[in-house]
């Protein structure tokens, strides 16, 4: 948590099967955290079943990947969910400068 705070991600991209720790429980605390609430997350797994992609997306997850996944569909995911998150913080930034005007 600390370092994606520490480097304000434009995305995370996670895997659920972690050895220290579950990877359904760091998207809620990834969710819960105002620093890292709103920056998309892709969730890679090797589970297929739709219960748990239906867990991840439940608790936050924006896309979720089974592996091991084609590298160019990764790298078009990541862009397109990254690019949505700029320009997303631009638009408030310019509605806040708007406002304060």
């Amino acid at each position: 948590m600390e370092t994606a705070v520490g480097l304000q991600p434009t995305l995370i991209l996670q895997d659920l099967v972690m050895p220290e720790v579950d990877g359904l429980t760091l998207v809620k605390q990834f969710r819960a955290h105002p620093a890292t609430a709103a920056v998309p997350m892709i969730v890679l797994s090797s589970k297929e079943e739709a219960q748990t992609k239906a867990e991840a997306f439940a608790l936050g997850a924006n896309d979720y990947l089974v592996k091991l996944p084609d590298r160019i569909e990764l790298i078009a995911r990541i862009r397109y969910h990254s690019a949505a998150y700029i320009a997303h913080r631009q638009r408030d930034a310019a509605y806040a400068a708007l406002q304060r005007s």
